[in-house]
């Protein structure tokens, strides 16, 4: 059932997308098996970061979706909560949430900035073109 649904809700999304939804699984996958294997010495946001912008730079729902997964990756691989963090796993949790949500929020916007110049140039030149 679940390969189905997954099957469904990728239709909506563009090809890009999708095959960065794949090698940003494969690149939270390897870090959660080596986060396992060194007990959870690699913490780095940036390193759950920046598959979430890669997803997010073609796809902001998309972006937000992995944002999760990276946050339950980091959590099973033993890299969450922090050594001798008082705090509660949940409010670990949501704050890194919020780091990764940033993140896909500006990785999103700055791609569709990028997006939007290259189609203004691309009509540019066609109009040019055709005078």
């Amino acid at each position: 059932m679940l390969p189905r649904s997954i099957a469904i809700a990728s239709r909506s999304l563009p090809l890009p997308a999708i095959a960065a939804g794949a090698a940003a699984v494969s690149w939270l996958s390897v870090l959660t098996v080596l986060n396992t294997i060194t007990q959870g010495s690699l913490r780095a946001t940036l390193l759950y970061a920046v598959p979430v912008g890669l997803v997010a730079w073609h796809h902001w729902q998309a972006g937000f979706v992995l944002a999760a997964i990276a946050v339950t990756c980091a959590w099973v691989g033993g890299a969450m909560p922090e050594p001798g963090s008082t705090q509660p796993l949940w409010a670990d949790a949501l704050v890194a949430f919020g780091k990764l949500t940033i993140d896909a929020i500006v990785a999103f916007n700055w791609g569709r900035r990028i997006r939007t110049k290259a189609r203004a140039q691309a009509s540019e030149k066609r109009a040019d073109s055709i005078d």
